[in-house]
């Protein structure tokens, strides 16, 4: 009974028809959808349905303390497209979004996808009991210089034996053994692990070209929705982030003149006696 705000990509190759592999996309704590563009607009282009909505109680979504913040809402909502496959499904979390998508992901309306598949960015793994993700691709994102993760995974930044958190547990291997970059398990039957620590902090995290190529090569192996034959490093989103940035310089520099004229007007300038002569 409450408005959640979303953009919805859609691909020209998805249609009734044929239907194409859907990805949830969860924002973290007090951010914008909009703020993960980049790879949304990357998996629309290779040929995913995606949606990227705003948690309840942010920008225009309306205050609820149901659904995980929204996210099984926007589950339902993505399902019930008729030009998505709800039998491939995923569902990506950068920070405090990482348990929106796990509860997506695990909900009703996500349970009967052959093929199921998470991502936690910036974020550690929602629950450590193995048992919630069986038959759930998992995957993680975690920058090596991402400040949040000090007692989420990472012990110490730049620790030679670093804490890999539940991932080990999840992949079937101790602490010590874990290898990241290096794919654990079978993204057929859903029980694919693997984490990428790419070179940058939290908040870059969905930006930095080499964070959204992992995304990429994550959800095309575990959901595999690529009609497109892009390679995972075939980006144009960054044409995107530098006018976001042209604009914002733009609007800082106009606010100069924009504020002299202003001042000049009858609105704010101080009413002026005539003195006679």
């Amino acid at each position: 009974g409450v408005n959640l705000s979303a953009t919805l990509f859609v691909p020209s190759n998805a249609t009734a028809e044929t239907p194409a592999a859907g990805v949830l996309v969860c924002p973290g704590g007090n951010t914008p959808h909009t703020f993960y563009a980049s790879y949304s607009l990357e998996l629309a282009r290779r040929g995913y349905v995606v949606l990227a909505y705003d948690y309840y109680g942010t920008m225009s979504s309306d205050f609820s303390a149901e659904g995980s913040s929204g996210a099984v809402a926007a589950m339902k909502y993505l399902t019930s497209l008729s030009f998505v496959d709800t039998n491939r499904l995923a569902a990506t979390g950068h920070s405090n979004g990482g348990g929106q998508a796990s509860a997506a992901i695990t909900s009703e309306y996500a349970a009967s996808a052959a093929s199921r598949s998470v991502l936690f960015i910036g974020c550690g793994v929602a629950s450590e009991d193995p048992t919630v993700y069986e038959g759930i691709n998992v995957g993680a994102v975690w920058g090596l210089l991402d400040e949040c993760g000090q007692g989420t995974f990472w012990d110490v930044v730049h620790e030679d034996a670093l804490n890999y958190g539940a991932m080990p547990a999840l992949a079937g291997v101790t602490n010590e053994e874990f290898v990241p970059g290096q794919w654990y398990g079978d993204a057929a039957d859903g029980s694919a692990r693997v984490l990428y620590t790419p070179n940058t902090f939290h908040s870059l995290s969905n930006i930095m070209p080499g964070s959204v190529t992992d995304i990429l090569t994550y959800i095309d192996t575990t959901v595999g929705g690529n009609v497109s034959g892009l390679a995972p490093s075939s980006h144009i989103y960054l044409w995107q982030e530098l006018a976001v940035l042209v604009a914002a310089i733009s609007l800082c520099v106009m606010l100069f003149p924009m504020g002299s004229i202003l001042l000049d007007t009858r609105f704010f300038a101080p009413l002026r006696r005539e003195v006679p002569a």
